[in-house]
């Protein structure tokens, strides 16, 4: 996936590897508003996105479970992101995730 944008790898070596929440929240924020997040998206985009930003490995489980404890426990509040769940006619569920303007 080809992001909006270039980002000099070297300005991130001296900085801190953000949290796989903190990974799924940016990724989050660079979406579309109104668009629709599906369950596949957060085991790879996401992934592909954290190897490119932060040469961070991580399991497609890992960022599947931290997206799954954002919505269990809210953390989005404060982010100016929400997301609703959408019943798709497809077996994987879906999200539509909104702005604040």
């Amino acid at each position: 996936m080809a992001y909006p944008f270039k980002m000099d790898k070297t300005h991130w070596r001296n900085r801190r590897v953000p949290s796989n929440k903190d990974i799924i929240i940016e990724w989050l924020k660079l979406q579309p508003n109104k668009s629709l997040i599906h369950s596949h998206d957060i085991q790879s985009n996401i992934g592909s996105f954290a190897k490119t930003m932060y040469s961070k490995l991580v399991n497609p489980a890992t960022f599947d479970r931290s997206w799954r404890n954002i919505r269990e426990n809210g953390l989005l509040g404060g982010t100016g992101l929400h997301i609703e769940e959408i019943v798709t006619s497809r077996t994987e569920k879906a999200w539509l995730l909104t702005k604040d303007m």
